[in-house]
């Protein structure tokens, strides 16, 4: 690769903060060669970086124990995983570990939705951050008869109670 992109000028600042406190080095060499060999963009990088500070912050947690928490290592040792795979699998951990409450009703909202017997054309969307109580239905379809099939379904979920307890 030619050059030094915005990314990884930013990277390297970032850890840079971190190399200055030498029981964190080995750390934040790990971090450094985490993003590069996953293939963190700018704004993957930037969110983990603020993340993992972030919680570091509020929890009072050594850099190390949250990442062996995180997962990281079981990750990488993965072979039938693609380094964007490893990637994503690691963001998705971190944001739990960053966000327990939300990630926990997005779980529990995403299984009520499993449970409500809806077609593949058929989709209910939380409010953002499940926040405001308004959600949204879609319904994607060709014809009438798709239509009231997937109304049908909706109708049911409705009338069993299925949708009263949405997060």
């Amino acid at each position: 690769r030619k050059g030094i992109s915005y990314a990884d000028l930013y990277l390297g600042r970032k850890i840079g903060i971190w190399r200055t406190q030498e029981r964190l080095q080995p750390w934040t060499e790990l971090l450094l060669t985490l993003c590069l060999s996953l293939r963190f963009g700018f704004q993957k990088q930037k969110e983990l970086l603020e993340g993992l500070q972030e919680i570091i912050r509020r929890r009072s947690v050594p850099l190390e124990t949250l990442l062996r928490k995180t997962g990281i290592f079981d990750l990488l040792r993965r072979e039938n995983l693609t380094p964007q795979q490893k990637g994503e699998a690691w963001r998705r951990s971190l944001r739990a570990e960053r966000f327990p409450a939300l990630t926990a009703t997005e779980r529990a909202f995403s299984e009520q939705v499993k449970g409500l017997g809806l077609d593949d054309r058929t989709r209910i969307k939380p409010p953002p951050f499940f926040e405001g109580g308004r959600y949204e239905l879609a319904v994607q379809f060709t014809g009438r008869t798709d239509l009231e099939a997937s109304l049908k379904r909706v109708q049911k979920a409705l009338e069993e109670g299925k949708l009263d307890d949405l997060p």
